[in-house]
């Protein structure tokens, strides 16, 4: 979302860390995913889990190399991500890269 609006929902109380409705995954996940890092700053700035899991097991840092997300891959590792994180299936961020075929975000990690 627009970062200016999220910050005035996070001032006035609003949860960082809830799951989506089905329980899949943090507005982290969402911004991970989507190549937000604007969002990300932000979320993480308010306290977001950066090793938050979804049902999957996978942290922000799989979201967003399964998604070529290269951005997004270098401030989550700036600010720390696990690399060697493993998923549900045993999985790690640079395994996720390289199924979905993103050479940059393999080489990034």
């Amino acid at each position: 979302g627009d970062p200016e609006v999220v910050e005035v929902l996070l001032e006035h109380g609003a949860n960082v860390m809830p799951k989506s409705t089905d329980g899949s995954r943090t507005p982290l996940h969402t911004a991970a995913a989507r190549g937000n890092t604007s969002g990300i700053r932000l979320l993480l700035k308010w306290g977001a889990e950066l090793e938050a899991r979804d049902k999957d097991g996978e942290a922000p840092l799989h979201t967003a190399a399964r998604a070529g997300k290269v951005a997004a891959v270098s401030l989550l590792l700036d600010h720390g991500a696990n690399i060697d994180a493993r998923d549900a299936g045993g999985w790690t961020p640079v395994h996720r890269a390289a199924w979905n075929n993103h050479r940059k975000v393999v080489k990034l990690l």
